[in-house]
């Protein structure tokens, strides 16, 4: 990686002195602070790469200065007196570049003297001491070039482990984050992209969250308040064309209690829901679409214990009907460091779970979402909805990327569980709206799981068309 940092010699030896144009790639000077923020978060992005996959120090060393660049260029006055200086210091006298002549010459002339013995014709005309002289020389050639070729026969290094991740995600995929292939028709026919609109049918139903639809966008699941009181409930909701607006949703009278009922997921034809009941998973089904839910039973997760370790608190089902995906946790914390997913298996629908297998992530503590053929990782963050893409499902997810229509300031604080189409185009989630364009005024904390700074404001439940 590039040293962009300059040094500069002062009367007292040769001393360091940060540049932060220098550093940023930046014009002495630059004036524009859109240029200077966008170079200070890519420089930040690529920085932080290297610093994840090399064990070297000037990684760490270029991020503490981009800190410092960052805090003298986003400050007027900082600026103004780096500026200054730096003007003031173009005015001193340049330093007398101008050859010796005298000396070059010396060097010319002493080049030009033959070294005894290496440079006679033949090996037996050398001495012993040129002749070992030569060897090690023609050795040092010979390892030079082994090191330079055995890459090329034996594949790419692999890398140490990352420095400070959580989790540790080691094998994981290098390339740019890849998107599913652009649909021909979108989910939602007419629906903007980077615009979200208020779910139709469902526009006055406050402090609903979780939503998940079959694969046909006819059905839907989502929490809300009960009718009882404050126990977070399911509601379900049809409609006959994905053009219409849902029905009035109705509770799920089989499935709710006086405990709370939590992150719904359905299945791709909508007979098989998924849910958690008390931090536990419990599973009902139906045998076709319009008739009622049986009673539902509760999942044990091989590996996972009940009660007082661990619990659940978001699922999701795949497309395949026989894996599930569950973010575990541990009761006696809030750190993210005890949160993660594993994969469940099992044979057929109905069926236990026979298998639980860790999902390693990047971001375990914020809620997820993946595609139906488990390749795309989607998680929401407080910087907005992030993208992770691997080339298999034994591969692991590689580093994530910002989706840029699904910004805070386009989607609003995304709140609990969230889903997307089948086709990867639409994000259905729960917020109180898009908020600021300034990222200052934004609520930056809003998007933490489970959290809000502010809980008693209304939330509705929205989709947004992303590409």
């Amino acid at each position: 990686m590039g040293d962009n940092r300059q040094r500069t010699t002062k009367s007292k030896g040769d001393a360091y002195v940060l540049d932060p144009y220098g550093l940023l790639g930046l014009k002495a000077g630059e004036s524009d602070s859109t240029k200077i923020r966008q170079a200070i978060y890519q420089t930040r992005r690529r920085l932080e790469e290297d610093a994840w996959y090399s064990s070297g120090a000037d990684s760490r060393k270029l991020l503490l200065d981009l800190e410092q660049a960052e805090k003298i260029l986003t400050d007027a006055s900082l600026k103004r007196a780096f500026d200054q200086k730096l003007n003031a210091g173009r005015s001193e006298p340049e330093p007398d570049l101008e050859p010796d002549v005298e000396a070059e010459s010396a060097e010319t002339e002493a080049d030009d003297e033959p070294t005894p013995g290496l440079l006679r014709r033949t090996l037996g005309e050398l001495s012993p001491v040129d002749r070992g002289k030569l060897l090690i020389a023609c050795a040092g050639i010979i390892v030079t070039a082994i090191l330079v070729i055995r890459p090329f026969l034996v594949g790419p290094p692999k890398f140490p482990k990352p420095l400070t991740a959580p989790p540790v995600v080691t094998g994981a995929d290098l390339t740019s984050p890849r998107m599913a292939k652009a649909p021909k028709e979108p989910s939602v026919p007419g629906l903007e992209i980077g615009v979200p609109v208020r779910v139709p049918g469902l526009e006055k139903i406050e402090k609903a969250s979780s939503p998940t639809l079959s694969a046909d966008l006819k059905t839907m699941v989502f929490v809300a308040k009960g009718e009882r009181g404050g126990d977070d409930e399911l509601y379900i909701t049809t409609r006959d064309d994905i053009r219409r607006p849902f029905r009035k949703p109705e509770a799920l009278t089989v499935c709710n209690t006086s405990a709370d009922e939590q992150a719904p997921s359905l299945s791709r034809d909508g007979n098989e829901l998924f849910f958690v009941r008390d931090k536990l998973p419990f599973v009902t089904t139906r045998n076709k679409t319009g008739e009622p839910f049986k009673d539902p039973v509760r999942v044990p997760v091989p590996g996972v214990e009940p009660g007082e370790g661990d619990g659940m608190d978001s699922i999701q089902i795949f497309a395949d009907d026989t894996s599930v995906a569950l973010r575990v946790f541990r009761r006696t914390t809030e750190s993210r460091q005890n949160q993660r997913y594993v994969v469940g298996g099992r044979s057929a629908r109905s069926s236990p779970l026979e298998r639980a297998d860790e999902l390693t992530l990047w971001r375990p503590w914020a809620f997820n979402a993946f595609s139906a053929d488990i390749l795309r990782n989607y998680a929401a963050t407080s910087e907005g909805v992030m993208l992770a893409s691997r080339r298999g499902r034994t591969n692991k997810f590689g580093m994530p990327g910002l989706i840029q229509t699904l910004m805070p300031d386009k989607t609003g604080a995304i709140d609990g569980p969230f889903w997307v189409a089948p086709k990867e185009d639409v994000l259905y989630y729960s917020s109180v709206g898009p908020e600021p364009a300034d990222p200052k005024k934004r609520n930056t904390k809003a998007q933490a799981p489970d959290k809000s700074t502010n809980p008693a404001a209304p939330r509705h439940l929205w989709m947004i068309r992303f590409r």
